[in-house]
């Protein structure tokens, strides 16, 4: 830095796309020597190890549909990290709590399918579905900031 200091900022982000959404954040603050550091459990990570071990694919409330962003995530993830290393693929349908319980538990599944058409071009690894509609959220339902983070499919490499 100009005056010899170096200045650290710390968040509990989600996503490497939340990620990356702070680093370009501080570049535009001026801040031109950012990066990320990702930590699990206390323990440094390398980027690569935090995106192989889990991928969210999220999706617009009370939808199934893949949207294009999710696609090319999906699409970037296999190719680069995990499709020649998967014995199973774990796929994990989640919903936010709005909507009854029976329609969300049916929407996580078309949702599980959903992703799993699109994970098998990458793949010939077994698929292993879990539906969980609104029952397990990952995330504080009281905000739609945070309730949107629970409509998703959590893909689990399984080596």
């Amino acid at each position: 830095t100009e005056d010899g200091w170096y200045k650290y900022t710390t968040q509990d982000v989600k996503t490497l796309e939340n990620a990356n959404d702070l680093k370009n954040a501080l570049l535009l603050m001026g801040y031109t020597h950012s990066f990320i550091t990702p930590y699990k459990n206390g323990e440094r990570l390398t980027i690569v190890e935090s995106v192989e071990q889990e991928l969210s694919v999220f999706f617009d409330l009370n939808s199934a549909i893949v949207v294009k962003d999710e696609l090319e995530k999906i699409n970037y993830y296999f190719r680069n990290f995990s499709a020649n290393k998967a014995n199973s693929i774990t796929l994990e349908g989640h919903c936010c709590y709005l909507g009854a319980t029976n329609y969300n538990y049916a929407l996580s599944k078309r949702r599980v399918f959903a992703v799993e058409k699109e994970v098998k071009v990458f793949t010939n690894a077994t698929i292993i579905p879990k539906f969980f509609g609104e029952t397990t959220p990952k995330y504080d339902n009281s905000k739609e900031s945070s309730r949107r983070l629970n409509r998703r499919v959590d893909v689990r490499i399984n080596k």
